[in-house]
């Protein structure tokens, strides 16, 4: 038997020998690889562009199989130690039918890796691709998917999140598109009316109706500070104010000038606001839980507060409420101011007219009682008052009623004598003088006993 002679080992070859190996034992040639061959690095991997996202992770899929498979083929290949600074690799018998069942055995485990990763992560990234799509389309309610992994989770989270705050925008923005138009079609009612009690009618009602409130008022100040609730608009189940009338010291004493230099306030809630006890009783009494308050202006005189009440529950006021709030006030006011700056100039126009009427009729009487009772009853009904009288006075300055005009069921005073010692020792020499007085309320007016 003939021996094969040792090789060379793969070291320290001397560098004179022949570059070219003598054939192997077998006869068959050699694969031969340089070694540098083998730390040559990779060129860098691109993917294509414009292919979708399932259809490359496929393609990887099924190509790390391939070659996985063909890489058990070629490991059959015996490397060889030719001589120093190279590698023979020899292929066995069957090589071929190695290779080709790896190759196969590669395309099933491609195949397989395809659909898991196609099935754990391309879907999910597709429905939420999806889901993304309907989102831009403004469709709103719209189910976010939640895919299993985290971060594919924390980016369906962020999606819905974005879904829910554009909703909440989209009906923020509906809802202030809907009070513009309230305003504007308000302005112009107001302004087409010219009686002051149409146009705090109509605010309080659309008022309490674009806030969705629990009820919204007028109160007017009296010349002591003490309000009235002159209009309303209440809800179902609340107890009206209208009519009622508020004295509320803490306002007397700290917030006049705060109205009157254009204060806005919005409480949210009451129990809360850190308010004084006797401001909070009242607004405990009119069930109250959050406020929204706005001065009526006249040029520098505070007429009164426009007010709106949330009853049933705290509430926060938005930015855009309060806006809409203090403009209506201040359109309020002006209006206001118009209406009773015509309403002042027709009562004068008329009180002129009734003036002549009254000249004219009391000339044509010959009478004196005629004329006392022409003069009670024309001024009566020009002024709307409830009576008028003629009061005489006799040599000690006691008064009698000598012609009255009274209405409705009130007592009547013709022929009552009436002794004022106060009168009589205060104020003769002023009425002398032509004094003319006016009272809006004798119970407030600091009148002696007398």
């Amino acid at each position: 038997m003939t021996q094969t002679p040792p090789q060379p080992p793969l070291t320290g070859r001397d560098p004179s020998s022949s570059l070219v190996p003598p054939p192997p034992p077998n006869g068959r040639p050699a694969v031969r690889l340089p070694v540098d061959a083998l730390e040559t690095p990779l060129p860098p991997v691109t993917l294509p562009q414009g292919r979708p996202l399932g259809q490359l992770v496929t393609t990887l899929a099924v190509t790390a199989g391939l070659f996985s498979g063909l890489g058990a083929g070629i490991a059959t290949y015996v490397a060889v130690g030719q001589a120093p600074g190279e590698t023979r690799l020899e292929r066995p018998a069957g090589w071929g039918a190695a290779i080709g069942l790896g190759g196969v055995a590669g395309l099933v485990i491609g195949g397989a890796a395809a659909a898991l990763l196609n099935r754990r992560v391309t879907r999910p990234i597709q429905n939420l691709a999806a889901a993304a799509g309907r989102l831009g389309a403004g469709d709103l309610e719209s189910a976010i998917p939640l895919p299993d992994t985290d971060e594919l989770g924390q980016v369906a989270g962020q999606l819905g999140h974005l879904a829910h705050q554009i909703r909440n925008l989209e009906t923020q923005t509906q809802a202030e598109t809907a009070r513009t138009q309230l305003y504007r079609d308000l302005i112009l009612k107001i302004r087409r009316s010219l009686n002051p009690h149409d146009i705090l009618d109509t605010t309080v009602r659309e008022v309490r109706q674009a806030l969705k409130a629990d009820r919204v008022v007028v109160y007017r100040f009296d010349s002591q500070w003490v309000g009235t609730v002159i209009a309303e608009s209440v809800a179902r189940g609340w107890t009206p104010a209208l009519q009622e009338k508020i004295d509320d010291p803490c306002f007397r004493g700290r917030y006049i000038d705060a109205y009157r230099n254009g204060r806005v306030q919005a409480v949210n809630d009451v129990q809360t606001a850190g308010l004084q006890d006797c401001h909070l009783k009242i607004l405990e009494r009119f069930q109250v839980r959050a406020n929204l308050v706005a001065p009526l202006l006249k040029d520098d005189q505070l007429l009164g507060l426009l007010i709106a009440h949330q009853c049933a529950e705290p509430r926060e006021w938005r930015p855009a409420e309060v806006d809409f709030f203090s403009q209506v006030a201040l359109q309020v006011g002006y209006a206001l101011d118009q209406a009773l700056l015509l309403q002042d100039q027709a009562a004068k126009t008329n009180q002129a007219r009734l003036l002549n009427t009254l000249t004219l009729r009391i000339r044509e009487s010959l009478s004196v009682t005629a004329i006392y009772d022409t003069a009670v009853r024309e001024v009566r009904e020009a002024l709307q008052s409830d009576r008028c009288v003629v009061y005489l006075f006799d040599e000690h300055w006691q008064g009698t009623i000598v012609a009255e005009s009274v209405v409705g069921a009130y007592p009547r005073a013709l022929g009552a004598q009436i002794t004022d010692p106060c009168f009589a020792d205060r104020y003769v020499e002023q009425y002398q003088r032509g004094r003319v007085q006016a009272t809006p309320d004798i119970h407030n007016a600091g009148l002696t006993e007398c």
